[in-house]
């Protein structure tokens, strides 16, 4: 049951993180719609992948 309620934590914080990183970070304004997009795309994947780092050192 402690590693139900650790494991349940951990994937919580995790998307809440991230959510909030990729809430925070602004996308720059651009005014072509294929380069605006690059950067939608772009931050929320970083974000993913700095937190999945830093949850794996965390273990």
């Amino acid at each position: 049951m402690k590693k139900l309620v650790l494991v349940s934590l951990k994937t919580f914080a995790f998307f809440v993180g991230w959510a909030i990183c990729v809430s925070i970070l602004p996308i720059p304004d651009t005014k072509s719609a294929a380069v605006w997009r690059f950067w939608a795309e772009l931050i929320p994947l970083l974000s993913v992948i700095g937190f999945t780092i830093i949850f794996s050192f965390y273990q």
